[in-house]
Parts: C-alpha cells; sequence; structure tokens
C-alpha cells in the first residue's frame, strides 16, 4: 500500500520473467540515490506458470 509519501511507483509487470532481468531491476533499485521510503515497488502478476507473483514479490522484498 502506498504512503501519503510516496513520490514515486515503480511498477513491474511479470509474466515467465528472466531471472537474471528480474534481478538487474532490484540491484538497479536498490543502487538509487532517492531514498527507498519516497518510492514504492509494484509486481503485477499477470497469471504467469509456475512462480507466481506472490513468490517473485517475497523473493523482491527479500533482497530490497
Amino acid at each position: 500500500m502506498m504512503s501519503s509519501s510516496t513520490l514515486l511507483t515503480v511498477v513491474v509487470p511479470t509474466y515467465n520473467p528472466r531471472m537474471d532481468h528480474f534481478e538487474r531491476v532490484l540491484t538497479s533499485l536498490r543502487a538509487q540515490t532517492q531514498p527507498a521510503s519516497d518510492w514504492d515497488l509494484l509486481v503485477v502478476d499477470n497469471l504467469m506458470p509456475g512462480m507466481s507473483g506472490r513468490e517473485l514479490a517475497d523473493e523482491a522484498t527479500r533482497r530490497m
């Protein structure tokens, strides 16, 4: 859920994402100079087979 101080929401649609690409997205977000409290990451599950969007979002949370 977005907080009232969120300035930016990064939306990542997922459907069979290549994990190396997803890792690059997370690495890029971690490297931002904008404080993490100023932005949100929204992972959208496009009903991909295999790993669910929820699992992918959980993985992103662990890595952030």
